[in-house]
């Protein structure tokens, strides 16, 4: 895909010249396409790098809030389903090395357990 050349009128702040003269030639100068999480619309858009790093870095920031969100939802829903109580932890770790779901479903299926 060849680098469209842009509208003459703007200066590039790197190399202090008229941006239709140098941006088709810069490797900052990229294509994204995507959607603007903002409006909803979709991007398809050639422009200089440094001006899509705020837009991608809020794009990152909400992204790693979700992943986070995601985990955490995920770790409530393990700690629910393999809590134990206090007697059972005991009778764990009593037995020694860290034991597998096996063993921890022996251990409180056993009638000593209770």
């Amino acid at each position: 895909m060849q680098k469209p050349i842009q509208t003459a009128g703007e200066i590039c702040p790197f190399h202090r010249k008229d941006v239709s003269k140098v941006c088709h030639k810069c490797p900052l100068y990229l294509h994204i396409r995507g959607r603007n999480v903002n409006t909803g619309s979709d991007i398809d858009h050639w422009g200089c790098a440094f001006a899509f790093g705020p837009a991608l870095m809020i794009e990152n920031t909400q992204m790693q809030r979700e992943t986070g969100a995601a985990v955490e939802s995920l770790r409530n829903i393990a700690a629910s389903q393999t809590a134990l109580t206090p007697r059972e932890s005991v009778q764990l770790v009593a037995r020694g090395p860290i034991p597998s779901r096996a063993q921890i479903a022996r251990c409180t299926d056993s009638p000593d357990a209770a």
